[in-house]
């Protein structure tokens, strides 16, 4: 069975830290059963680990900015639709679309959306 975990990105920083469940923005809980709440008016933002790792061993998660090695893959942000982690971006063409992350032979994590937003709107 895969390791299921989270990380939560408060607005000012990752917090990567033994983040196990991530629920509708209010709470968290660690993997000692720990429950952490938040203040209400935050927006945290949970982030779901795909199971997959880049070509230097990163751990992917929801959020991360990804670049194919090959193909005509799009370059874009890591999602979950549909019940499975997309990339939404675009393709060495221009064109806008979605792929599947598990069908990228080998793809490296350039960035975080939330820690670098200025260097995604760079790349779109």
């Amino acid at each position: 069975m895969e390791e299921v975990k989270f990380r939560v990105w408060d607005g000012e920083k990752m917090i990567t830290e033994k983040v196990v469940y991530f629920g509708e923005g209010d709470f968290a809980i660690d993997e000692c059963g720990m429950v952490w709440s938040f203040d209400f008016d935050t927006n945290f933002i949970g982030m779901q680990y795909t199971c997959l790792k880049d070509k230097n061993g990163n751990e992917a998660y929801e959020g991360d900015w990804v670049k194919p090695k090959s193909g005509n893959f799009v370059t874009g942000q890591i999602i979950k639709w549909k019940g499975a982690f997309w990339v939404e971006g675009k393709n060495k063409r221009g064109d806008s679309g979605r792929d599947l992350l598990a069908y990228y032979p080998e793809f490296t994590i350039e960035t975080n959306v939330y820690q670098n937003p200025e260097l995604v709107e760079e790349q779109q």
